[in-house]
Order: structure tokens, then sequence, then C-alpha cells
């Protein structure tokens, strides 16, 4: 509706304009105008139908006996011409200008300068129309894309790619390490028999292989999804977000600024009066082809150049440049104005519309609504494109904007996915495979000397080894979603203590457990690691376990010996400390770890309170 309503309006105010031109001009005065504002109000219908009333207009004016020069109905023509440029179609309108050049060309007794002329003027606000087409259609496919966006809800978003990474990893990550475990047991079973070097050393081997792979898998889940993580202590491992400064260029000048400009040098001899092609209209045609250089860099000194030559020119009684080469330098600049807002350059614009006015008026009046034309068209077209410009930059920002904040949702919630799934591995996984690689290693150490005791190295690797595919296959059921059946109830301290403390001499004195699940998970966990830590890298030592209630939380001390075994420390992952330390920042608490005075290794985990009713301990 407001469309229309426009275009009454622009239809009413081009029939007035043509009335008041064709004043003295007979019947014509009454029956052009109605014809030019159908022209006008049939684009709204469709951008040849316009033109097709334009060239209705021209012939009947021309049968009136309306004068060829009469700019009468230059209003319609360059409204209807600017609006089908502003039109979905393409071909029909260019097909349309043609068809009106045409018209004014039979019509001024087919002269050259005529058609030219009435091409290139029309061709151009056919552009202009055109550009701001694209400009607007930018705008609205941005505004969309930012609306759609700010529909959408990132944390659904989140949560359905961390679902899908969640189930990659299920297949991917835990895979490779299940098919690790299940060939140092496949191993382990056939060194069973002969006891061979080879054999057992076979076995040692995959086990390691089975620890340098859990550990790959961990640093890989432990650096974010962008591929630009850190290594367990937030060192660089060669991966950096440095990139180089893009290059600017030292060239002021774009390159339709150039083409601007070459192109008015081309034309100033090209004239449209008998004075153009005189010295001083030649030197001030020059002058002007420098200002589509200036007028963005410099557009004080292109208002300078643009308003100041004309105008002095004037002064000084000498005749003007007259022809395309400033109606190319007036068009920019005019478009520039309108598009940019610059005030100082459209200063520089008045001045020479000024000139422009006042050497019509005194030479040739007739000439005068196509002087405005030259200025007022590009600098309506102008404001339009830079309005839709603006719209177009607002709506790109906006998304580009929720794209990041999308984008840094999502990839924290699968860094912090990544990072579970990092932890959960370790924890069922990093025990069992050091124990096994433990195991393997006391096998090939007693083959001749204790063979049973070696056999029993090699049970123990297979019974780890089944340990460790159960815990894997309810992992891989966990992150797949298809897990069923009620879980099973959470080990108590003894437990854990009985499944990863053999080999150690562990002397356990802890309090319950407290009633939250998160505080008491976190307390088993360090227990866990701890013991797997000193089975590890001191199999065979004492290790005392402290687990009580401090005036602030709950405190965990284990402490070792030192190793019993010179020689017999097992490659680690080298992340369960890390996972430890962030758990319990998370928690609000803090790990602390590192060798003792008497060559032993301590562990230290502090935890504040969380709620006085999680906290409450079983009488």
């Amino acid at each position: 509706m407001s469309r229309w309503r426009g275009l009454v309006v622009l239809a009413l105010a081009c029939a007035g304009l043509d009335a008041f031109l064709l004043a003295g001009e007979g019947i014509a005065r009454y029956a052009v105008p109605p014809v030019a504002a159908v022209a006008v109000l049939a684009v709204g219908l469709a951008p040849w139908a316009g033109l097709i009333g334009v060239v209705a207009a021209m012939v009947l004016s021309g049968w009136l006996g309306v004068p060829t020069e009469s700019p009468a109905l230059l209003p319609a023509t360059l409204a209807v011409t600017y609006l089908a440029g502003r039109s979905a179609s393409t071909w029909p309108g260019p097909a349309g200008v043609a068809a009106v050049a045409l018209t004014a060309w039979v019509q001024d007794d087919l002269g050259v300068g005529t058609l030219v002329f009435a091409a290139v003027v029309l061709g151009t606000v056919w552009a202009f129309g055109r550009v701001v087409r694209r400009r607007t259609e930018a705008a609205e496919a941005a505004g969309e894309e930012a609306a759609r966006i700010a529909a959408l809800d990132p944390v659904a978003a989140s949560g359905q790619v961390v679902l899908a990474e969640r189930q990659r990893l299920a297949t991917e990550a835990v895979a490779v390490l299940q098919t690790a475990v299940t060939d140092m047991r496949r191993a382990s079973g056939e060194a069973a028999g002969s006891l061979g070097e080879d054999d057992l050393t076979a076995v040692h081997r995959r086990g390691v292989v089975a620890v340098q792979e859990l550990r790959r898998l961990l640093g890989l889940l432990r650096q974010d999804p962008e591929g630009e993580g850190s290594d367990a202590h937030g060192d660089a491992e060669g991966v950096t977000d440095e990139r180089p400064p893009a290059r600017r260029s030292r060239w002021p000048w774009r390159w339709h600024e150039w083409a601007t400009a070459l192109l008015a040098l081309a034309l100033v001899p090209v004239g449209l009066g008998p004075e153009a092609l005189e010295p001083s209209s030649l030197d001030v045609g020059v002058v002007l082809c420098v200002v589509p250089l200036l007028q963005r860099i410099r557009p004080f000194a292109a208002a300078l150049l643009l308003g100041g030559v004309p105008l002095l020119t004037l002064a000084l009684g000498a005749p003007p440049l007259d022809g395309m080469s400033e109606v190319v330098v007036t068009v920019a600049a005019a478009w520039r104005v309108g598009a940019a807002g610059d005030r100082v350059l459209g200063a520089g614009l008045a001045g020479l519309l000024l000139s422009r006015v006042v050497y019509v008026m005194g030479h040739d009046p007739g000439n005068l609504m196509i002087e405005l034309a030259l200025v007022g068209m590009p600098l309506l077209a102008g404001a339009a494109w830079g309005e839709k410009d603006r719209a177009y930059r607002r709506a790109r920002d906006r998304a580009t904007t929720l794209h990041e904040v999308h984008d840094g949702i999502i990839s924290a919630a699968v860094a912090q996915e990544r990072l579970r799934i990092a932890r959960e591995l370790h924890d069922v996984a990093s025990h069992a495979v050091g124990a096994m690689v433990l195991q393997s290693a006391a096998a090939l150490s007693h083959r001749e000397q204790d063979p049973e005791r070696a056999r029993r190295a090699l049970g123990f690797v297979d019974t780890a080894g089944a340990e460790a595919l159960g815990e894997l296959r309810r992992l891989r059921s966990v992150l797949r979603g298809d897990a069923d059946g009620p879980a099973s109830p959470p080990p108590d301290l003894q437990d854990v203590v009985a499944r990863v403390g053999q080999g150690l001499e562990v002397h356990l004195d802890a309090e319950a457990l407290p009633q939250d699940p998160v505080t008491a998970a976190f307390i088993r966990q360090v227990v866990h690691e701890g013991l797997a830590n000193a089975s590890r890298h001191a199999p065979g030592s004492r290790v005392d376990v402290h687990v009580g209630r401090s005036p602030g939380g709950w405190v965990v001390d284990i402490v070792d010996d030192g190793p019993a075994a010179p020689g017999a420390a097992v490659q680690s992952t080298g992340y369960g400390l890390v996972g430890l330390a962030e758990r319990a920042r998370a928690l609000g608490g803090e790990v602390i770890a590192g060798p003792t005075a008497d060559g032993g290794f301590a562990l230290r985990a502090s935890l504040r309170h969380t709620t006085p009713a999680a906290e409450r301990v079983e009488a």
C-alpha cells in the first residue's frame, strides 16, 4: 500500500511539473500530463508498461506540436526509467529504455547527438535503479539471515552438536582404545602357554602402544574443537591463532575512481555546445577530471575544484565546460554526496550547480531542467543506495555478531563435552591399561625364575583387559545414549582400594563419604587416581590414604613412600592429575601434588562445603 501511495504522489508531481513546463503549448498542456502520470503508475504493474507509457507520452507530445527540445517530459521519463531499474525484471527494462531513446532520436530528426545523449542519460538512470535494487536485495537477505540466527536457540543448537560429537567419539575414540586392549589380551593369551621372551615382549610392546594411544586420544580430546587447543600443561602444541596482518594497499585510489576520471578525461573534447572546444573550456574540463580521484580521500580539495573552478570561470566571463565530461564528473560527485552524505563535497556540488544555473538562465533557459536533473537524479539515487547500504551493513554486522556468539556457545559446549569425555576415558581405562603394562613387564621379568608367577601376571593382564573393555563398552553406551537398565551403585572406598590398590600396601583412614553425590564422587576419584599413580610409578610401596572433614570442607591425603622396585614405573597418560585439578577448581577446591622429602609422592585434594544439607554425614 505504501508503495502505491508513493507512486501516486510521484505521478501527481510529474503531471503538475509537466503542465507547468507545457504552459503556452495549447491542448498539449492538458493532454500530455495525464499520460505521463499513467506511465509513472504503470511502473507499479510492470517496468515495460511504464516505459511504453513514456513512449506514448512522447509520441502524443510530438503529434500535438510540442518542440523536441522541450524538457516537459523529462521528470516523468527519468522517474519511470529509474523505477524500471528498481523493479525485479531485467531485460524488459533495457529494452524499454532503448525504445525511449530511439523515440527521442526519431523525433529529433535522427540526430546522432540526441541519440547518444538520451542513451547515456537514460542508461545511467536505469543503472542507478538497478544498483539500488541490488543493494536493497542484499539488505533484505542480510536482515533475514540476522533474524533467522536471532531466532535460533544457541543452547539447543549446542546440545545437538554435543550429541553428534558424543556419538562420533563413541564410534571413533573409544573403539580405537578397545582395539588396543583387545590386541593386548589376545597377545597375553598366546604368550601364557610358551612364556617365550619374544611373545612376552610383544605383549608388553602392545601395552605400551595402548598407553600411547590412550595418551594421544586424551590429548586430542582436551584440545578445543577448532584445533587451537593446548596440551595438558597449557603449552601450545605448535598450533597458534596468530595470523599475519592483512596488507593494506598503499595505492589510495580504487579502480572505479580511476575509471571515472579516465572516462571524464576522454570525453573532454566531446561537447554539446559550440564553445566546448575553446582552450579555456578544455582547461576547465581537464581540471575537473581530477575530482573523482580526490572526492573520497581529499573531499575539501575536490569540493574546491568542483565548485570553485566553474564559479571562477563564470566570474571571468569564460565559457564553461559544456559536454559529456562535465556530466560524468557531476554524476559521480552527486552520487558520492547522496550515498556518503559528504557535506564538504556537497558544498562543492552546490557551487557547480549554481554556476550552471546562472549560465543556463542567461543563455538557454530551456535546459534548466536538464541541469537540475543531472544533479538531482544521482543525488537522490545515491541517497537511496546509501540508506540500503547502511541497512545491509547493520544487518550483516548483526548476523556476524550473532554467529560469533552462537559459535562461541557451541564451541564452549563441545569443548566441555570433549573434556568430560576425556576425563571419563581416563577414569575407566587409564588404570586398567597401566596395570596391564605393569603386569606384562612382571611376566617378562619372572618368566624363568618363577613361571607360575609370570602366568598369574598374564592372567591379571587378561582380567584387567576384560575389566577395561567392560568399562569402555559402558562408556560407549552412555555416550551413544543407548544405555539401559538401572545404574549400578557407586563403589565405596574399600571397593576402590581393593580394585585399584593391588600390589600396594594400602592403609585407609576414612570417614563416611558425604551425602552430596558430586562431592562423594570427587573423593572416590581422588583416591582412585592416587592409588593408580602409586601402582604405576611405585609398585609395592606403602600408601597411606586419609579422607576426612576439615573446617572448610573435605580433605583427601594420599602419600606413598616411593618405588619399591626401581625401574618398574609405567608410562602414564599424564592427564590424571590435570583432570583432578580441573574438577577441583570447578567445585571450588584445589589439588596439590608433588614428591616428598623421603623420596615418596604426596597427593592432597581439598574441597569446600557446598551446602549444609549436602554435607551431612551419616551417623
